[in-house]
């Protein structure tokens, strides 16, 4: 009898129960559909890259939220991209949220789930850059690019400064004053975006009003 071989994803200690995996073994999307005992013996070799990978993608994110927006016309409320990656653990207060609030309204009226025109302004490891509007810059991070897994190198090659494109508000990000932006949230199926760009950015409005109906039905 072959014995399965799983990744321990989560402990959760209050159900006293373990989240366990074998999708984070696969070397190639679709291994444990095609042959399960190949991912079994790769499965060291998998775990290793996948606790690799998984540890710089925590770096990555520290240096995520050092990105903030930019305002071009409200210089009090513009926050410059740190080279340096530095502990962030301050919120910020109530007062400095409504004043970056009002900010945001009195030069772009932004609200979640708004489908914005941008244009990219820079591409970093951590994802792209975006002004979508008034020199409102939002962070467009790798995760929210696509449902499918997209290199960096293939991040770098697919946008590039100047480049024109769709993009859905993700989240208004209060304690850290920074616009997330998301173009998987407009795939009509998933993997479109590592398939065809163009193909989503077409089909953005018609995306982006299915996107709000189906949180609108699962909200009642």
């Amino acid at each position: 009898m072959n014995i399965p071989k799983v990744m321990v994803l989560q402990i959760d200690n209050g159900r006293r129960r373990f989240s366990l995996s074998t999708k984070s073994l696969e070397v190639n999307p679709g291994d444990m559909v095609k042959d399960p005992q190949l991912v079994y013996e790769k499965a060291e070799e998998a775990a290793a890259a996948f606790r690799a990978k998984l540890a710089a993608s925590e770096q990555e994110k520290e240096k995520a939220r050092e990105v903030y927006f930019r305002l071009k016309d409200v210089t009090s409320w513009r926050a410059p991209i740190k080279d340096s990656c530095e502990e962030d653990n301050e919120t910020a207060s109530p007062k400095d949220v409504t004043a970056w609030r009002a900010a945001i309204k009195d030069s772009l009226e932004v609200e979640i789930h708004d489908l914005r025109s941008g244009v990219v302004q820079s591409v970093e490891n951590y994802g792209v850059l975006v002004d979508i509007g008034a020199g409102c810059i939002g962070l467009l991070q790798n995760k929210e690019i696509s449902s499918d897994f997209i290199g960096k190198e293939d991040i770098k090659k697919m946008f590039r400064a100047g480049d024109e494109i769709k993009v859905m508000v993700h989240q208004l990000d209060n304690d850290r004053q920074r616009i997330n932006l998301s173009t998987k949230s407009l795939e009509v199926i998933p993997g479109d975006m590592a398939k065809d760009p163009q193909l989503v950015y077409e089909k953005a409005e018609e995306a982006a009003a299915a996107f709000r109906a189906n949180v609108a039905a699962s909200e009642q």
